[in-house]
């Protein structure tokens, strides 16, 4: 299973989207992921704070499944206060 390792204040988050998190996500946005990633890349757009909260809570959910919203919101705020973070560099 491929994920992604975020390291934050000595803690080490995995991050990983299976597809039921991802039909999940789908639905809370409204659309399929993809095409909202694709459609900022196009235009050059950063996306909502909110859609990257709920990419980022659904990525949270497979290892550590009692996430919950207010969780990934901590993890963004924890984030961009570690140096040299910011919205760009958010894997």
């Amino acid at each position: 299973m491929m994920y992604e390792i975020v390291t934050i204040k000595e803690k080490e988050y995995k991050l990983c989207l299976p597809m039921q998190h991802v039909i999940e996500l789908e639905k809370k946005i409204g659309q399929n992921p993809l095409n909202k990633l694709i459609e900022m890349s196009q235009g050059n757009n950063l996306p909502e704070m909110e859609f990257i909260a709920d990419v980022i809570h659904y990525s949270l959910k497979k290892f550590q499944p009692k996430t919950n919203i207010n969780a990934a919101y901590e993890f963004i705020d924890e984030y961009f206060e570690e140096e040299d973070n910011d919205l760009v560099s958010l894997k």
